[in-house]
């Protein structure tokens, strides 16, 4: 393929991409955000790809993109202050909030620490379901586990970390 083939690529799977994205992410704009930044890369690797799988590439560049997303804004969200605005928004921050702050983050640090020295899957689940909040679906497809089988571990990893760390691991979840 060469780039004079990019529009004709892009309208046949602007759609799919984005219901794709829109799977993962939950959120019409950010999703949009996702179709985007997929065919961006597209654009930029569109000589080194075979017309039939041009498809297959864009579903999981999909997948891939929203998930990394995902991630990207749930460090966003840890981070005091980066909501858009200045971090101060005109007004010095308590010193025991802040050192409160540390605190959850250090706790937190810990907690999945241990979590995935326990049991890798436990952390796998407890990332996905409560961390993410990705589908219970698309969590036991990752693991190659049943749904019912995903419960028994969720529950089990919560049972774990209650007995571990006490009611503070609420707090993180």
């Amino acid at each position: 393929m060469n780039k004079s083939d990019f529009n004709y690529v892009y309208y046949r799977y602007v759609d799919l991409a984005h219901y794709v994205a829109n799977s993962v992410v939950h959120d019409y704009h950010l999703a949009q955000d996702v179709c985007q930044e997929i065919f961006i890369k597209l654009y930029l690797n569109i000589n080194g790809l075979d017309e039939e799988r041009v498809k297959g590439w864009i579903l999981v560049t999909a997948e891939n993109t929203a998930i990394d997303f995902l991630r990207k804004r749930d460090r966003l969200r840890e981070c005091p202050g980066d909501d858009g605005g200045n971090l101060y928004k005109g007004k010095v921050p308590d010193l025991d909030e802040m050192q409160r702050s540390i605190e959850v983050k250090e706790f937190g640090h810990r907690l999945f620490c241990a979590l995935h020295e326990k049991n890798p899957d436990w952390y796998e689940i407890v990332m996905g379901l409560d961390v993410a909040e990705l589908p219970a679906k698309e969590v036991a497809r990752r693991l190659g586990i049943s749904i019912a089988n995903l419960r028994v571990k969720h529950h089990r990893a919560r049972e774990w970390l209650k007995n571990n760390f006490g009611i503070g691991y609420q707090e993180l979840l």
